[in-house]
């Protein structure tokens, strides 16, 4: 449900003073279909956008009545609560609505008119590891909607508020337009792979196979350092994480810090020049 409002400080406010804060729902198989309203969930939101592909659940048009206290509509900031990627967020920028899943945190801007949307959306990237560092539990880390409306914000004038959303609105279309061309470059990498040495698990050329462990120094997996988020710190060695590790990238807008001596103690894990790494769990 919508978070109760209170009065506005104009210098440094908390979330839930200028947003309304709600959750998703656990919406049941038997409910879904092959087409209807969308159902928005965590691999829905990918680099802070909401985009619905091939894999998309649908719910019946009359869920948007019966459960219209999960309806996403256009403007609203959509932030996963609990799992590897916790504080993962995006915009939702389509024009018809959609419903929200269970395990996602939805924050409605629109609450103050002191606010603008687009400002409080980027300035979630400054957020995102404080949020990280609060979300409770190494293994399995999580937070809640009112941990989230506890986090505090600037809140400069709306003029100032929409010129620095102009700014960064502008360079994040650069960003997007650079994304699409790394995909491009990514996708013809492995059309040109394919055409000289052809599919590598049908191998049609006969090439030789041998086991991974015999051409390779080491493979291990990654650990968790004694007390989890609670011994990251703001500088030191850089602590890589399931969410910093993407398909054919490495992502280090949320990295994560430990001190020297949390990684003495982990030191069997620590990466070298060149290696690989790759996510067991949860996303690929």
């Amino acid at each position: 449900m919508i978070s109760a409002s209170k009065k506005i400080n104009h210098t440094q406010v908390q979330i839930a003073d200028v947003c309304n804060i709600g959750n998703g729902y656990a919406f049941k198989s038997p409910q879904f279909k092959n087409k209807g309203i969308p159902l928005l969930r965590i691999s829905n939101i990918v680099n802070e956008r909401v985009t619905f592909d091939k894999g998309t659940i649908f719910l019946d048009k009359s869920c948007l009545t019966t459960h219209k206290d999960f309806v996403v509509n256009k403007g609203d900031v959509l932030i996963a609560l609990s799992g590897a990627t916790t504080g993962k967020y995006g915009m939702y920028e389509l024009d018809t609505p959609c419903l929200l899943n269970q395990r996602i945190g939805i924050i409605r801007s629109g609450k103050s008119k002191d606010l603008d949307s687009k400002f409080f959306y980027f300035y979630l990237r400054e957020l995102k590891s404080e949020i990280l560092r609060k979300a409770q539990g190494a293994a399995q880390p999580n937070i809640s909607t009112k941990e989230i409306g506890q986090f505090e914000i600037p809140l400069p004038s709306l003029a100032e508020q929409q010129k620095i959303a102009r700014v960064l609105d502008a360079a994040d279309s650069l960003r997007q337009k650079d994304q699409q061309l790394i995909e491009k470059y990514n996708s013809l990498s492995q059309s040109l792979f394919l055409e000289m040495f052809g599919d590598p698990v049908s191998n049609p050329m006969g090439w030789d196979v041998k086991l991974l462990k015999n051409l390779s120094i080491k493979i291990s997996s990654g650990n968790t350092p004694k007390g989890g988020s609670k011994v990251y710190v703001d500088e030191g060695i850089s602590f890589y994480r399931s969410q910093n590790v993407w398909r054919n990238k490495i992502v280090l807008n949320d990295i994560a810090y430990i001190d020297k001596k949390t990684h003495e103690e982990m030191k069997k894990t620590s990466l070298k020049n060149r290696d690989i790494l790759m996510t067991k769990t949860g996303r690929l």
